[in-house]
Order: structure tokens, then sequence, then C-alpha cells
């Protein structure tokens, strides 16, 4: 069954349930459905609207597997060429999964690292849910994010991104490798780069240098704009990390 402009969102939401619960039973898990509402809450449904419903579970089965996969506070990005014998789908894109706890400046960080790449997006999209997990990192409780900052969580709970781009298709197992690095830097770069204390205005960030050489900070504070630009050196290049809020 494809979907069809007229009465996207709704009509989206109705298909895709039914495939959950002709995959899933009439009781699917909790966590996932959860994982589901909250991702497609704001979801473009245009962008897909000539897709098979049955390939846009496959691919958001295999989301939810990269974000409920254990984790104790560690990012991960993951990047495949579907395959219908391996993922029950196929794609003309690579597709990335970012799962990472929710920080400012984020989502950009990682497009902009794509446009360093040179790597073509064709589609992004990001969600932010509240988990909680066990000693083991394993999904215990999950729902979509409500309020804005970590002082609006539920207890226990905190929160985490999941981050969806389709990018122009790479071929090469060592290619997707090695971006897969370089995303990790990425979100390695944002966590040291930038700090909002327990209760401070949202407003209010710290930029922090941690081996990364700031070329500028220009702080405009108390719910005014930051953009911060930093650099990191390495043997070969000087990579440029532009940061807005």
């Amino acid at each position: 069954m494809s979907l069809h402009p007229g009465g996207q969102a709704a009509r989206f939401r109705e298909s895709l349930r039914h495939e959950i619960e002709a995959r899933l039973g009439n009781a699917p898990p909790e966590d996932f459905t959860a994982f589901v509402d909250a991702f497609f809450r704001d979801f473009p449904v245009e962008e897909i609207a000539d897709r098979e419903i049955r390939d846009v579970y496959a691919c958001t089965y295999l989301l939810w597997q990269t974000f409920a996969a254990p984790r104790n506070g560690e990012n991960r990005a993951a990047i495949i060429n579907p395959e219908v014998d391996a993922h029950g789908f196929a794609s003309h894109h690579s597709l990335v999964a970012v799962a990472a706890k929710d920080r400012p400046f984020l989502v950009d960080s990682l497009r902009l690292a794509f446009d360093r790449f040179d790597v073509r997006i064709e589609l992004l999209h990001s969600a932010v849910l509240e988990s909680r997990r066990d000693g083991e990192g394993r999904v215990e409780s999950l729902r979509p994010a409500l309020g804005d900052g970590a002082e609006a969580c539920a207890p226990g709970h905190h929160r985490e991104s999941i981050v969806y781009f389709e990018i122009q298709r790479h071929a090469s197992e060592p290619d997707l490798r090695s971006l897969e690095e370089r995303l990790d830097a990425v979100m390695a770069d944002v966590a040291l780069a930038v700090v909002r204390p327990p209760g401070t205005p949202s407003g209010l960030l710290r930029a922090f240098g941690f081996g990364l050489t700031p070329l500028a900070v220009l702080v405009f504070l108390l719910d005014e704009p930051v953009v911060v630009f930093l650099s990191r050196k390495t043997k070969s290049s000087i990579n440029t990390v532009v940061l807005r809020y």
C-alpha cells in the first residue's frame, strides 16, 4: 500500500499502525509504539508519500533498533545500505541513524558535517524522546519529550535524540565506516564544546575548549542567539565546527 498526498498525516498514521499490528500483533511493545509516535509526530509525510508502508515500517524498526540498543550515555551513529534480504527493504540512498544525548546544536552540527564532507542530504528528520534505561543501558521506559530541557523530564528519565538522514548512496563499506567515525567525532565535539549547567536559563551556555582550538566565540546570553566557531587541529587538516543556537 502506497501513501498518497490526500489526508496525509492521518492516513499515514493509520496505515503505519495497521502495518505494525500485522507484523507484531495487536499488542506491539509499548516502547516501540512510543518511539513511532514521537518520531513521526512532526514528520513531513509528504516527502515519503510515494513509499510503500511496509518499507516505512522496516526502516522505522531499524531506527528503533539503533535507538534501543544498550547504551550508557554514549552516542551512536550507524550507516547502512539497506537490502531486502538483510533488512526487509531497499533504498537508493544510504541511511544514517544517530542516537545521542539531546544537546543544543546536535542536528545542525551533523548537517553541517555532511556539507563539509561534500555529502548530499536527501532527507533529514529528528525527534527528542525521554527515556529511562537500566544499569546496562537497556530501555525501560520511553515517551515523547515534553517541555524544554532536562528539568522538564519525568523523574529518572533523560532526553535523547534520534536523528535520521538519507544521503547520497555510498557503495564502499570502508567509506561508510569512515563516515560513521567522522560523525562520532562531531558528536564528541558538540558534547565538549557546549554545556548548559543544571539550573541555568536555556539561553545561557558555556563554551569549553577541552583540546579544541577556538577560532572565535560570539556569545549573547539570556535567551539570545549563540554562535560558536571551533576548530580541531589534526595531522592533515583543521576541521571547523559551526554551532548555532
